[in-house]
């Protein structure tokens, strides 16, 4: 079944505050040429009246200010800012595409919107569970920052909820993505499958700016349109209740044109036998 809404993802109460957040360049960081690789972060909470509404959000960011979790709320915020995009792509599709290197500098790398997000179909997901024997994420979500050159990857499970986040920058220790993709601190079946499903988001990422996509609009119409007019009611519960809603609906993208992306088992070494056309 295809996601309809960030609801699956993120808590009720804090969609609304996260999509205001996500207008503001709220944290930065800088990299740090340590070893294993790290980032400085520095919190900018806006000073926007609306947001002393939202207390929780703000404790539970401050209270994470020096842990990756800030680069997981930074992620989500913006995606709810710029009204969340998901692209389903088939199995046969991510199957190949986990077989590509994403052998592109940092520099290179593009992607059609800031934050978009990859629901992966459910055969593929089995596949990936029983190979790693471990539940696979059910959405992968890429965000590209153009001034640093970071890549950030969330992999969102929903029976366990474990999220597997990936840090990813030019650093002189890494030449490619790729590079960064197979670098990590942590092992383990989580660590090994995150990685299989951020190389397919991030080959996705380049494949819709290759190709171009357009946005289909709302993945639920129907209850787009109905939010739409509760969100007018003059029962102010109600419509405030719609308008949340809204938040956090999701938009449908597909690719321009039609992309076929094949892979070919029977030639060149593991993961560098894909391709497109």
């Amino acid at each position: 079944m295809i996601t309809t809404t960030m609801r699956r993802f993120v808590p009720d109460e804090l969609i609304t505050p996260l999509k205001l957040l996500g207008k503001y360049d709220w944290l930065r960081w800088t990299p740090i040429d340590s070893s294993p690789p790290s980032s400085r972060l520095v919190l900018r909470i806006p000073s926007d009246p609306s947001l002393a509404l939202h207390r929780r959000l703000l404790a539970l960011i401050q209270a994470d200010e020096e842990s990756l979790s800030l680069f997981h709320h930074y992620v989500f915020s913006k995606a709810l800012a710029l009204g969340p995009k998901l692209l389903c792509p088939t199995a046969e599709q991510c199957e190949a595409l986990e077989h590509v290197d994403v052998n592109v500098s940092f520099d290179d790398y593009e992607q059609p919107f800031p934050t978009f997000l990859l629901e992966l179909p459910e055969e593929y997901r089995r596949k990936l569970t029983d190979r790693f024997n471990y539940e696979c994420p059910a959405i992968a979500l890429t965000h590209h920052d153009p001034r640093s050159k970071y890549i950030i990857s969330t992999c969102e499970r929903l029976r366990s909820h474990i999220t597997t986040i990936h840090i990813m920058s030019s650093r002189p220790c890494w030449n490619t993505i790729e590079e960064a993709l197979r670098y990590s601190v942590e092992e383990g079946n989580d660590m090994d499958q995150g990685e299989v499903v951020q190389r397919v988001a991030i080959n996705f990422g380049l494949l819709m700016t290759h190709y171009g996509v357009k946005d289909l609009g709302p993945v639920d119409r129907e209850s787009h349109d109905k939010h739409v007019r509760n969100a007018r009611r003059r029962n102010g519960d109600k419509a405030e209740r719609a308008r949340r809603l809204l938040d956090a609906e999701i938009n449908l993208i597909e690719f321009e044109q039609n992309v076929v992306v094949y892979d070919r088992q029977d030639t060149g070494p593991p993961h560098q036998n894909g391709g497109f056309s």
